[in-house]
């Protein structure tokens, strides 16, 4: 536990510094991973690894990025197309989203949790962050599932559960 200290102590500064209020006001250039070392996902991906790592999947999990791909090498704002037609725009409803996620964490609200269009990964990273001890830290479909399985929890249905669903499951465990 004192081995985690400094991490824990990181999840809280990074919990108050963007609290909703501030992800509702802040620029694209205070989310994206790509500028800089202070932004909201890079601080989450990076800072925050050792509490529940999504490094290694695309940036595209954060729905809108700065930087290249293996087929541009130009580094520039990218976005999903999920989002919006354009980075700005993609970044317009990702910020209300995250907020919305955050306030429907704080409530337990499953179904809304499924339903938010943010990345399975990255939204369970913003809710064990945020709720440490609600949420749990495993994001990697491919890891709920080895767990499911290790507990003998694996059945046809659970092995098809949203990963919102099989982390409960787990919990409940």
């Amino acid at each position: 536990l004192d081995g985690r200290k400094e991490l824990y102590n990181k999840r809280t500064a990074y919990t108050k510094h963007f609290n909703t209020n501030k992800i509702a006001k802040m620029g694209i250039d205070d989310f994206v991973i790509g500028i800089g070392e202070h932004n909201f996902c890079r601080r989450i991906e990076r800072d925050l690894d050792g509490l529940g790592r999504i490094i290694g999947s695309t940036a595209f999990k954060f729905g809108v990025y700065y930087g290249r791909t293996k087929e541009d090498p130009a580094y520039i704002y990218r976005n999903s197309n999920i989002w919006g037609t354009t980075p700005q725009i993609s970044y317009s409803n990702i910020a209300p989203a995250i907020v919305k996620l955050i306030n429907d964490g704080k409530n337990q609200d499953l179904n809304a949790i499924i339903n938010s269009r943010i990345s399975p990964m990255f939204k369970g990273k913003i809710l064990s962050t945020y709720y440490p001890d609600r949420y749990l830290n495993v994001f990697s479909d491919e890891h709920l599932k080895y767990f499911l399985t290790s507990l003998d929890l694996d059945t046809k249905t659970t092995l098809k559960l949203n990963p919102v669903l099989k982390r409960e499951l787990l919990l409940e465990f």
